[in-house]
C-alpha cells in the first residue's frame, strides 16, 4: 500500500530531528559571560549618572524585529543585545543626553548593544495603540535595574495571560491602573487591574 500524503495538506510529516549547528559551548559561555559583564558595567554607569533612571532590562531575542520594525532601527542591529531603559516623563527631554552617554560606553566596550529609551507614557501608548507584543516583551525583560515599573509590568502581564487562558471568551478588556499608571509607584506598589466582561 503506497501513502498517497502529498495531496493531503499538513500531511507530511518528517519526525527526523534538524540538525543543529555545531557549536563550542566553552566558547558561547566566554561570549556569554563577556557580553554580560559588559552590560553590568553599562548598567552601573548609567545607574550612577543618571540616578532618575526606572528601570533597564534585556529584551527577549524573539521580540528584537518588532522593536527593529517600531523604532526603524537599521536591520544589522537584530544581531545585538537591545537594552530597553524606562525614564520619567518629565525627564523626556534628557533622552537625547543619555543616548549619547549610552553609545559613548557602548563603543568603549565594543559590544554589540542596541538601546531603546522610553518614558512610562509612551510605553502606556503601545498599550493603547494595540502593540501587545511590544508591551508584553517589555514586560518579560530580563531586568538589570527596577524602581518597581518592570516588576509591576511583569506580574500583570503574567496575570493576563492566565486570565485570558481560563476566561478568553468573556474577557472585552484588560486594564491596569492605579499608581503604576499615574507614574507614583514604588518599589512595594500593588498593581490595580480591573478586568471588564
Amino acid at each position: 500500500m503506497t501513502s498517497n500524503t502529498d495531496s493531503i495538506p499538513g500531511m507530511d510529516l518528517n519526525y527526523s530531528k534538524p540538525k543543529l549547528p555545531k557549536s563550542n559551548p566553552d566558547e558561547e559561555k566566554k561570549k556569554f559571560e563577556k557580553t554580560k559583564k559588559e552590560i553590568d558595567k553599562l548598567k552601573v554607569f548609567l545607574t550612577k549618572k543618571f540616578k532618575y533612571i526606572l528601570a533597564m532590562g534585556i529584551l527577549p531575542p524573539q521580540s528584537i524585529p518588532k522593536f527593529i520594525e517600531e523604532e526603524e532601527a537599521p536591520p544589522e542591529s537584530k544581531d545585538h543585545v537591545h537594552i530597553q531603559i524606562i525614564v520619567p516623563d518629565e525627564k523626556v527631554k534628557e533622552i537625547p543626553k543619555i543616548k549619547q552617554e549610552i553609545v559613548k560606553e557602548i563603543q568603549k566596550s565594543k559590544e554589540k548593544v542596541w538601546a531603546h529609551i522610553m518614558t512610562p507614557s509612551e510605553i502606556w501608548e503601545i498599550c493603547m495603540n494595540q502593540k501587545f507584543e511590544l508591551s508584553g516583551a517589555i514586560a518579560m525583560s530580563y531586568p538589570l535595574y527596577d524602581k518597581g515599573i518592570l516588576g509591576a509590568l511583569r506580574v500583570s502581564e503574567i496575570h493576563k495571560s492566565l486570565v485570558l487562558q481560563k476566561f478568553e471568551k468573556y474577557v472585552v478588556s484588560y486594564v491596569i491602573g492605579g499608581s503604576l499608571v499615574r507614574g507614583d509607584a514604588v518599589k512595594t506598589s500593588d498593581v490595580d487591574v480591573f478586568v471588564i466582561i
